[in-house]
C-alpha cells in the first residue's frame, strides 16, 4: 500500500505540492477557467478543458493525451477517466463526503482529507501511475474548488 500526501502551497491556495517520499509533483490551477497542469519530477503535463461548458478533461504530455476524464453527470461527483491501458473511475465515497475512490486499470486508491478541516490529502492505496493519480486528485481539488465558490 502506497501513500501519497498532498500539501497546500499556501493557505489560500488551490495548488499542491504531491510526494510519495521519492518523486515530488505539484498540480496548479490556471487563474482563468478550469484548465491547469500537473509537474511530475520536472515533467510538464498540462490538462486541458474540452470547452467551456464541457464535462471533458485530458492529461497531456507534448501534446499527446495520456488520459482523458469524463465527468458522468452534472449531478454527480464522478468521472470516467480513460488511459492508454485501461479505464477508471474516480467517484464520491458519500453523498457529503470529500473524500474519492479511484478504481480501475490497477488503482485501488483513496483521496482522503486528513481532516474535515484541511485541504491538506493522503491518497492511498494501489497506485501504479504517480501522473495520472495527481489528475485524479487534480479533478478532486476542482470539485472542492467549484464548491467552495459555491458557498
Amino acid at each position: 500500500m502506497e501513500t501519497i500526501r498532498c500539501l497546500p502551497q499556501g493557505i489560500c491556495s488551490w495548488n499542491f505540492y504531491v510526494t510519495d517520499g521519492a518523486r515530488n509533483a505539484s498540480i496548479e490551477f490556471n487563474w482563468v477557467g478550469e484548465q491547469g497542469r500537473i509537474v511530475v519530477d520536472g515533467v510538464v503535463y498540462d490538462i486541458d478543458k474540452g470547452g467551456w461548458l464541457s464535462g471533458h478533461w485530458e492529461l497531456n504530455l507534448d501534446g499527446q493525451r495520456i488520459c482523458s476524464a469524463q465527468k458522468a453527470s452534472i449531478f454527480t461527483r464522478t468521472f470516467d477517466m480513460t488511459t492508454e491501458t485501461g479505464q477508471i473511475r474516480l467517484s464520491a465515497v458519500a453523498p457529503v463526503s470529500r473524500s474519492m475512490r479511484l478504481e480501475g486499470d490497477g488503482f485501488s486508491a483513496d483521496i482522503v482529507p486528513v481532516h474535515p478541516w484541511t485541504r491538506r490529502t493522503n491518497i492511498t492505496g494501489t497506485i501504479p501511475d504517480l501522473a495520472v493519480a495527481c489528475f485524479a486528485f487534480w479533478l478532486t481539488v476542482l470539485l472542492w474548488k467549484r464548491q467552495a465558490e459555491n458557498d
